[in-house]
């Protein structure tokens, strides 16, 4: 149904080119998902970016992928930002 999109960096890890990448982007977090705490709301922020696959609806996905976070996580205070990022 989908899957999580990765970065070209990430495409390219192992290589000296994504060693460059790396040295002046920073160390971010894998692609697809990042997860962080935001003290200032007292919360969680989950961003993720994903692919859908030919034949689904990329706002039925991502209302599911949603979901699932909200599930997985009950009673924690957070944000979840699915973003479709393309189509398979």
């Amino acid at each position: 149904m989908a899957f999580l999109r990765p970065r070209l960096s990430d495409l390219l890890r192992g290589s000296a080119t994504a060693a460059r990448l790396r040295g002046s982007a920073g160390d971010r977090p894998p692609a697809g998902v990042r997860v962080r705490r935001e003290p200032a709301a007292a919360r969680w922020r989950v961003e993720v970016q994903l692919t859908v696959r030919h034949g689904h609806r990329a706002v039925d996905v991502a209302r599911e992928v949603r979901a699932a976070g909200e599930r997985a996580v009950a009673g924690v205070p957070v944000e979840i930002e699915v973003t479709v990022a393309g189509i398979a």
